[in-house]
């Protein structure tokens, strides 16, 4: 399994014996391996990106996420400075193992279904390597291990790390709809919608679709969020998100602008689509202003004749 040789440490004046995992031996662990696996119920709950949370003793685990579709970096601290020389990286998804590296035995192959997504990106003596994995998917989602082997075995040294990553996805979409006795009309983004007069009703939807977390959609009036009614359900493989607002108009909606707006954790900033409300409103009061003009021809003048 191991390869000894006898290396003098000259500053030290003694002989010791280094045990070097063979090119073999390497291989066998892809078949061997049973240390430190965490199946999906163990998987812990999601905290904030690269949050660290110590999950074995000495052993901890980052959060990371990534958007579907695009290319992510799973770091993996590396201490040469400290630990000793480099002999082995590898990664693994679970339990099974999907990278290895190693410059000693001339290994730096991805494997398995990442085969054609993955590779690694280490410099000699830097602090940190990077399991680059492209075109992420959904099914990623996964505790990733970084398991690194140096050619000493020295106290204090980090040899596995684990990261948890979760998969994101942006919603597709953002509908507007209004109904109003018994019909339904999509509206589009920005548009106005009336004449509407007081004591009208309407039912104000807006609805988006797909993304991973199931966004969240708020009305807002302004600066005040309106609740309402919240449905969700899957259609077509995709999951649809709605909020539902029933409005009476009032005064108060005279130049309204209701806006709708979609977020979650794929997205920096929420989705945002409005409409401005066109409302008739009665006169408060109303007010009759008369003035009499007095005739000069009165009782008293002499009024002349042509």
């Amino acid at each position: 399994m191991c390869q000894c040789v006898l290396s003098v440490v000259l500053t030290m004046c003694f002989l010791r014996i280094l045990c070097v995992p063979t090119v073999e031996a390497l291989q066998q662990d892809f078949y061997t391996h049973n240390r430190y696996v965490i199946s999906p119920d163990q998987m812990l709950p999601y905290q904030n990106q690269g949050d660290e949370i110590e999950i074995f003793e000495g052993v901890k685990q980052r959060d990371m996420k990534g958007l579907v579709g695009e290319t992510i970096q799973l770091p993996c601290s590396v201490n040469t400075e400290t630990c000793g020389d480099l002999h082995s990286i590898k990664w693994y998804r679970g339990s099974s193992r999907i990278y290895v590296f190693s410059e000693m035995a001339g290994i730096a192959r991805a494997e398995g279904e990442y085969s054609e997504r993955a590779e690694l990106q280490y410099t000699p003596n830097s602090t940190v390597s990077h399991l680059r994995v492209k075109e992420l998917e959904v099914a990623d989602e996964a505790v990733y291990k970084c398991e690194i082997t140096y050619l000493e075995v020295r106290e204090g040294c980090q040899v596995v790390q684990f990261i948890n990553l979760i998969t994101l996805i942006k919603p597709n979409s953002v509908s507007l709809f209004r109904t109003s006795l018994a019909t339904e009309n999509q509206l589009k983004n920005a548009t106005k919608v009336g004449p509407l007069s007081e004591d009208d009703e309407m039912l104000l939807i807006c609805e988006t679709e797909g993304g991973k977390p199931t966004p969240t959609v708020q009305w807002w009036n302004g600066s005040s969020q309106i609740h309402g009614d919240t449905e969700v359900e899957v259609q077509n493989g995709q999951t649809v998100a709605r909020k539902k607002i029933r409005i009476t108009i009032s005064r108060g909606d005279l130049g309204a602008r209701y806006e709708c707006r979609v977020q979650n954790d794929a997205l920096d900033t929420p989705f945002v689509s409005y409409v401005d409300l066109n409302v008739f409103v009665r006169p408060l009061t109303l007010s009759l202003n008369l003035t009499l003009k007095e005739d000069p021809s009165h009782r008293g003048n002499q009024v002349r004749q042509g």
